[in-house]
């Protein structure tokens, strides 16, 4: 092996000087591994969006990172209304982007599903604290043998219910008095 004028053998390596010291020897001494893209997180409702409306463009673009986050949502939302589907795919070893791809065609040949978007619960209206009285409270107090002080435990910790028990009582005592009044004017 000839030697050229710049070089030196090292160890039966031929080694160019010049590029040795400008640094462009074309050894890369250590290579640090290159970082993982991180992959932009997509809300789970767009991809339930794409899923229930079968949207295969959104479906395709979608990374497998992407749907291993969102798999557990969607199967969720899935639970809603088809129980049985996602008991099915709710596995830790299931590829999550097929599983995406198959509910993205079964899912929307069921028609877009009604409870999807689903209103906030409305609470009823309750009887207020201004439709029981004094004597309610007394004669509620009498018929459970309780004190005044577990009535007000009850009403602090359950005024819905307290408010209800005690205009409940009150309709039965009133029906029941009125149904003995007609059974003594019967008897008469």
């Amino acid at each position: 092996m000839a030697k050229k004028k710049n070089e030196i053998s090292v160890s039966n390596e031929s080694i160019d000087l010049i590029s040795v010291l400008s640094g462009t020897d074309g050894y890369k001494i250590s290579q640090k591994p290159e970082k993982e893209q991180t992959v932009k997180s997509v809300p789970y409702f767009e991809i339930c969006d794409a899923v229930f409306k079968g949207n295969r463009y959104y479906i395709n673009n979608m990374t497998d990172q992407q749907a291993k986050q969102n798999i557990f949502m969607v199967l969720r939302k899935v639970a809603i209304g088809y129980p049985e589907i996602a008991n099915a795919f709710n596995r830790q070893n299931v590829n999550a982007m097929d599983v995406i791809k198959f509910l993205s065609v079964l899912l929307p040949s069921r028609g877009f599903p009604s409870w999807y978007y689903t209103k906030t619960s409305q609470k009823k209206e309750i009887a207020s604290k201004n439709e029981i009285t004094k004597n309610d409270i007394t004669v509620y107090i009498q018929h459970y043998g309780i004190t005044r002080k577990d009535f007000e435990s009850a009403m602090r910790i359950f005024p819905e219910e307290t408010i209800k028990d005690v205009i409940d009582l009150r309709n039965f005592i009133k029906n029941s008095n009125s149904t003995r009044n007609e059974k003594d004017t019967d008897n008469e």
